[in-house]
């Protein structure tokens, strides 16, 4: 598999770092905190570098394994009603494509997790389909299992990643008539 170093991770207690935490905002990028801002990114791409940086002599310790890491449909795609969350997110997304090129010269697979809204905390409250919190899980093992560098969750994932060839005219239109259609602040 391309991304993948071509032999299956054993899955054990062990082996596995998975980088979930997360932190979201809805704001716009003219009216954006940069304090806020700030925080999204410390926590959703300094959290997952510091983890990875942490762990990785711990799972090459333990003979390789792999990393999990939680990202999100708007690391692909830039929603104005959430415009620093997608930026933590798309930083979050490069850093572990470069991870991913580095740790497999250690034996350690790193698994990007891409999901649209799931049914968690953070988007109680949003009257939007979500997927279930394990039927992420269990398609980030089957990525791990598979060997694949990806795991793309739902439906909203697949379609925003076949766009990315052509984003700006495929995806971004759309995006701009659901901004259109908002309410004004």
């Amino acid at each position: 598999m391309p991304g993948g170093t071509g032999k299956h991770v054993a899955l054990d207690r062990n082996s596995i770092v998975v980088n979930n935490a997360g932190v979201a905002n809805s704001n716009l990028p003219l009216s954006a905190s940069l304090d806020v801002a700030r925080g999204e990114l410390e926590v959703n791409y300094f959290g997952l570098i510091s983890m990875t940086q942490a762990f990785a002599p711990v799972v090459e310790a333990n003979g390789g394994g792999a990393f999990v890491n939680m990202l999100s449909v708007a690391s692909w795609a830039a929603y104005p009603v959430a415009a620093t969350y997608g930026a933590s997110k798309a930083a979050a997304w490069s850093y572990t494509n470069a991870a991913r090129q580095q740790l497999m010269t250690q034996g350690t697979e790193v698994v990007a997790v891409h999901a649209g809204p799931v049914d968690t905390d953070m988007q109680a409250g949003f009257d939007v389909p979500k997927t279930p919190p394990a039927d992420v899980a269990r398609s980030a093992l089957d990525a791990l299992e598979a060997g694949r560098p990806e795991a793309i969750v739902d439906e909203l994932s697949r379609n925003v990643k076949s766009t990315l060839h052509d984003d700006q005219a495929l995806l971004y239109p759309a995006i701009e008539a659901q901004l259109a259609a908002q309410p004004a602040d």
